[in-house]
């Protein structure tokens, strides 16, 4: 490079924000390295994203990621083929818009740390949190506790609203919808949001997750009733009205009732979520829940979202 080149490289670093400093700094110590989200990615390759056949072989590079050819279907691809990522750009942003996540920074704050547009700070975060069901408890165990919460009815962003009046503030009546939470005492956590609390919608979300030999604590809502005795778990109702908090001093429903609230107090900061993706927002906070015994990084939120989640799709 010419010397007057040089200079003017020089004049142009002195301008940027500390961010940026730091990010030039790491790539001038290891230009060749990688992102750790495409290491996660290209670890959890086990064959063709197209055909699933184990048999490919190296088919040069793009943008610095190595490229394979599939031997099966002769179709080409890399770590991130089939992953939420595919498609995305500035995958140098995408390790700082984790930590916004972590974090948990509304939109506007993680678009503005990240100096991307509002429009892609909302299309990363739902590709992100779009494989967190999949991160789920497998099995409740021992004794488990299960209620419900509500949530009003939201169309928050949608540019076609269906309802044909505003809802008044403060009206009891607007439509809402639940989430239903169960958690045991292990800290196993298993949740569902549902417009229609019905005691099939029930069974098909919670029974297949229900070890045996469990007790099963609730309020006296008639579909656990109902559960309990086709199934044969057994039951432990908790009729709150009536004052009724704790039985035979271990049998309570106070764990996923604080569960509930510390959901809610976390929500507070989105000012309301769509109800569209609810459950989304609500598979996020499960995360730091199952996590919260372990210390929180960006390279956990990576490795459970987009490396083990990507593996279970890959599996399916």
């Amino acid at each position: 490079m010419l010397v007057l080149d040089f200079n003017k490289l020089k004049q142009t670093v002195s301008v940027l924000s500390p961010r940026q400093k730091n990010e030039l700094e790491k790539h001038l110590l290891n230009p060749e390295s990688k992102s750790e989200v495409l290491k996660l990615l290209e670890k959890a390759l086990s064959g063709c994203p197209h055909c699933q056949h184990n048999d490919s072989y190296k088919w040069g590079s793009s943008k610095g990621r190595q490229r394979y050819h599939c031997k099966s279907c002769s179709k080409t691809y890399n770590a991130l083929t089939g992953s939420q990522l595919s498609g995305l750009h500035k995958p140098e942003r995408w390790e700082q818009y984790c930590q916004a996540m972590v974090d948990s920074k509304t939109l506007r704050v993680a678009a503005k740390e990240c100096d991307i547009n509002l429009t892609t700070a909302f299309a990363w975060r739902h590709k992100f949190l779009k494989l967190a069901d999949l991160l789920m408890s497998k099995q409740l165990e021992g004794i488990v506790e299960i209620d419900e919460t509500w949530f009003k009815y939201s169309e928050k962003g949608s540019r076609h609203l269906s309802a044909e009046k505003p809802r008044k503030r403060g009206n009891d009546k607007a439509s809402q919808v639940k989430a239903v939470i169960g958690v045991d005492r292990s800290g196993h956590v298993v949740d569902q949001v549902v417009v229609s609390f019905t005691l099939s919608q029930l069974k098909a979300d919670f029974l297949p997750k229900l070890a045996d030999d469990l007790v099963l604590c609730t309020d006296g809502h008639i579909n656990y009733e109902y559960l309990a005795k086709q199934e044969k778990i057994n039951h432990v109702v908790l009729n709150q009205s009536l004052g009724e908090r704790v039985k035979d001093k271990v049998f309570h429903i106070q764990t996923v009732n604080s569960y509930h609230m510390r959901l809610k107090q976390w929500l507070r900061r989105f000012h309301g979520v769509a109800t569209k993706n609810l459950h989304k927002y609500i598979g996020w906070f499960r995360w730091f829940e199952l996590n919260k015994q372990v210390e929180i990084s960006p390279a956990g939120f990576m490795k459970d979202m987009l490396y083990i989640a990507f593996q279970q799709t890959s599996r399916t």
